[in-house]
């Protein structure tokens, strides 16, 4: 992600579990937010109510030339509130356009042949520009499950590279809470293990 705008997953406080199911806060704009971002919040948030659904987030992201299915917009609204309430404020709705320009640069520059998708080596390149190395049997599997060509050669488009990032980049986010020395490893109750796959397979 850009240096510049970094992203925000919303991850509970340090040693904290939390579940992704709590309340969501009314927030503010950062300072000096880009003004055409406040402008296509507010113009979606026509209650003034400070919040905007997922149906608005819709409407707000395709004015912006950011269309993406509700199972996405699903995904980005907890990604970025850590909340199932479907409700997304000023704040969080910053930084989710941020983080999508920043991938949506990742993808273009990819993109080499300008065909609108990138193969499994464009895929594992976009995420080690976010940090993430993954093994090539995960890739593999991330691959085939976002390709929708069916064709000879796996290649994902835009929309399933969004979605492929975001439940990558959330899940390592998620489990790097429990690593706390770093390690690689991991310990989970069971309980806290289903709350942190279930709301991505369920978004």
């Amino acid at each position: 992600m850009s240096d510049e705008h970094p992203s925000n997953y919303g991850p509970p406080p340090a040693g904290c579990y939390v579940s992704p199911f709590s309340a969501l806060f009314p927030s503010t704009f950062p300072p000096e937010t880009d003004p055409n971002i406040v402008a296509c919040f507010q113009l979606a948030d026509q209650d003034g109510s400070g919040f905007i659904d997922d149906k608005e987030l819709h409407t707000a992201l395709t004015s912006c030339n950011e269309s993406f299915s509700l199972r996405t917009v699903h995904l980005l609204m907890y990604l970025f509130t850590n909340s199932d309430t479907r409700k997304i404020g000023p704040m969080e709705f910053t930084s989710l356009f941020y983080s999508l320009q920043s991938l949506r640069a990742i993808f273009e520059k990819l993109d080499r042949d300008m065909s609108g998708k990138i193969d499994a080596n464009g895929m594992s390149e976009a995420l080690l520009s976010q940090g993430i190395a993954l093994p090539p049997t995960v890739l593999e599997l991330l691959v085939t499950k976002f390709d929708t060509t069916q064709g000879p050669i796996r290649t994902i488009d835009y929309e399933n590279f969004i979605l492929c990032s975001l439940i990558v980049k959330g899940l390592t986010e998620k489990f790097k809470k429990y690593d706390s020395m770093h390690t690689g490893t991991a310990t989970f109750t069971y309980g806290e293990f289903m709350f942190t796959v279930l709301p991505f397979l369920m978004a």
